[in-house]
Order: C-alpha cells, then structure tokens, then sequence
C-alpha cells in the first residue's frame, strides 16, 4: 500500500521517477484533494474548490492539467514545491480524458468531441 484514506481517487499524473499526482473527488460538499506522492509518500495534499469530480489528470512539465467531469472545466494549475497553485480555468468543455500528444499538443474530450490545444 502506497498511500490510503482516499475517497475516489480516479485521476492521476505521471510525473518524474517514482513520482505522481493525484486528484481526488470529494464525498458530499467537501473540496476536492490534490496531493503529490513521491516514491510512496505524500507530500503535500491541497484542498482545491471547484472542479466536481476530478476525472483525468496531465502533468505537462510544471503544469497540472485536472478535467472535471460535472463542472466540465480543464483547470490548469501551476506546481511548485510540490503543491499545485495559481488555478486557472482554460476550457469549459472537458469532462473525460486528457493526453499529451507526441507534438506538444494536448487532447481532451467531453462526451462527445475530442479537441486539441497548445499550452
């Protein structure tokens, strides 16, 4: 067991070497959690409002990518010390998956559509 005491977490990040990020969704009215884990431990846990249901997640260098899946926003944030901050909402039509494309690009989807931005 790396880490537990988790309510669903269905999104994550692959980082660096034994490195990744996790975006949790919350029971009930609770903020959701974004916590970075490096190798098995974690090292910081942020409460973030606002995404409803983290679905996928992207680490794009210093760049964290979370799609909601009810609110329906890509919310990029900056990560430094290993925290995530600075939340910015980039798209307000992401609800399922993201994927770094071998050009830089990034893709993600509603439910029905699939689109592709530069960061």
């Amino acid at each position: 067991v790396v880490t537990k005491g988790w309510f669903n977490p269905v999104a994550f990040a692959v980082g660096t070497q034994d490195e990744f990020w996790i975006a949790d969704r919350a029971d009930n009215e609770e903020a959701e959690n974004i916590a970075h884990v490096v190798k098995g431990k974690v090292l910081s846990d942020t409460n973030v409002p606002g995404i409803n249901e983290p679905y996928s997640a992207l680490l794009d260098g210093k760049k964290l990518y979370v799609c909601g899946a009810v609110s329906q926003e890509l919310v990029r944030y900056s990560v430094g010390s290993g925290k995530a901050n600075s939340r910015e909402v980039i798209a307000d039509d992401c609800a399922l998956g993201l994927a770094k494309l071998d050009n830089g690009s990034i893709a993600y989807s509603d439910q029905k559509t699939i689109r592709v931005f530069r960061p």
